[in-house]
């Protein structure tokens, strides 16, 4: 059984700090020696108004407008206070400067009050389709309507998030209340890798038109998370009333109910789509799920061949498996979901390579005449090799030719060298000698003038020289030369 874990989710405001009573900080616009949610009131009042007081235009565009607004919650938000130069004050600006003079923002207590009528309620989880969860968050009830309010969301430190749409306002409150600043996620503390998770992110209504004073439900937060649920914990958050009052609220528990239901697999993946094997080989084959947190991780593995290539699953999970050849041939290796989802990939199986060791002829030398021919046979050992192609060739055409099954004509007098070797491997070779001779010098040795007849006694040539009778056709032929007559096979 999958254990569960519960880890809280804790929204706070951002932490007090100290001011120094003769320095003037960047976004101090009511000039209160604070900055915080009610000087973000005070802007919005001005941009109404159609104000140019350039005090006012804190990003120093030389407008005050909405962007103004956009830079003074990123100030809040950064939650560090920086010391204007004074250079600009009252002529437009605040000059920009990466000194840091510490703290964080908070509202004095003389500006605030706190209450015990105002609650916050994060809903039950729910699994959303692109891998993400999400809890809806809102206000349960408050005793003042208010038209800004300032969080610290503290994330367990397993908790993965994107800050570009972590926040998701509902479409009926974006009418009205906007986030403004860019959300800042950031380490509780820098020097404990594993601590809590700290998302900033500020609602502000422009027109600073008031929220409903009863339950109302903002947006949700989005996130990824392993096995575990939440339950959230409100510490001191604050909001703005039109005033410009910034009022705390005490610590509280969330309105929270229910049980966390995880993703089902969405993908599945191997690392890689195709691979070959040897026979005998093995290969070890992951599997990569998503969301990798998902709780059923379990896949069923299978081969559309098992005879070429079987899948040996891992005993400790099964997002991996061996895949072990067989024979030569393909097989699709399968990974699927208990949902259904699935991977394949293909793997190719060749056969465990037999190299050639020898190659022996029917003869190592001949003696043969021109007009001959022989069909050579070469046996190749070991009979089973993988690889049994040869090629034939001579090393003079002139006496002997050779084609790639191994016979060969021999069409002129003279020696040559016929070749046979292995296509795969070249350095496995044999040869064998050939020795051609003509056959009219074997059978007319006289060089007198001949005449030539055919068999049946018809004269072909009278009176020539015995060179014409190598011109003739294959045949047989009378040969008559000094009185002698000589029957010639050519």
């Amino acid at each position: 059984m999958t254990k569960t874990r519960l880890i809280p989710i804790i929204l706070t405001l951002c932490a007090a700090v100290a001011f120094d009573a003769s320095a003037r900080y960047k976004g101090d616009l009511n000039g209160d020696d604070r900055v915080d949610l009610a000087d973000m009131v005070y802007l919005a009042k001005a941009i109404q108004s159609g104000s140019t007081d350039k005090t006012l235009d804190v990003n120093a565009s030389g407008s005050v407008d909405d962007y103004d607004l956009q830079r003074l919650a990123d100030i809040i938000i950064s939650g560090k206070l920086t010391e204007d130069s004074g250079m600009n004050v009252g002529i437009g600006g605040w000059e920009e400067t990466d000194e840091d003079f510490g703290g964080t923002v908070k509202a004095p207590a003389f500006t605030t009050r706190s209450t015990d009528n105002t609650h916050f309620f994060m809903n039950n989880p729910q699994a959303e389709s692109d891998g993400h969860y999400s809890m809806e968050f809102g206000i349960s009830e408050v005793d003042v309507s208010p038209v800004a309010i300032l969080f610290n969301i503290i994330l367990p430190s397993e908790m993965w998030v994107d800050t570009s749409r972590i926040v998701e306002l509902d479409a009926d409150v974006t009418t009205t209340y906007k986030l403004y600043g860019t959300p800042q996620f950031i380490k509780e503390n820098s020097d404990f890798p594993w601590s809590d998770n700290i998302l900033r992110f500020i609602l502000i209504s422009p027109e600073l038109d008031q929220l409903p004073n009863s339950k109302c439900r903002l947006g949700r937060i989005l996130y990824s998370i392993g096995e575990c649920f939440s339950t959230p914990k409100f510490v001191n958050c604050q909001v703005a009333s039109s005033d410009g009052r910034c009022i705390d609220i005490n610590e509280h528990l969330g309105d929270y109910s229910g049980n966390f239901k995880p993703l089902d697999i969405s993908s599945v993946v191997f690392d890689i789509t195709e691979f070959d094997l040897m026979e005998g080989d093995m290969l070890l084959l992951w599997a990569y799920i998503d969301p990798w947190d998902a709780p059923d991780q379990r896949l069923v593995w299978t081969s559309s061949d098992e005879s070429v290539a079987t899948v040996i699953v891992s005993e400790e999970d099964d997002l991996s498996a061996l895949i072990k050849a067989l024979k030569a041939g393909v097989a699709v290796i399968t990974a699927t979901s208990s949902n259904g989802i699935s991977a394949s990939c293909t793997v190719t199986v060749t056969a465990e390579e037999i190299p050639m060791q020898v190659i022996i002829l029917d003869a190592d030398m001949l003696e043969l005449e021109v007009g001959d021919t022989h069909q050579f046979i070469a046996t190749v050992l070991p009979a089973e090799t993988t690889y049994p192609e040869l090629e034939w060739w001579t090393d003079d055409e002139t006496v002997a030719t050779v084609d790639q099954n191994g016979f060969v004509i021999m069409v002129g007098e003279g020696s040559a060298t016929l070749h046979v070797r292995s296509l795969r491997w070249p350095d496995i070779e044999a040869t064998c000698r050939l020795n051609v001779t003509d056959a009219v010098d074997c059978v007319i040795t006289d060089d007198a003038p001949c005449d030539i007849y055919t068999t049946n006694g018809k004269l072909l040539k009278q009176s020539v020289p015995t060179s014409d009778i190598r011109k003739l056709d294959r045949g047989l032929y009378i040969i008559r030369q000094r009185g002698k007559t000589t029957k010639l096979l050519k």
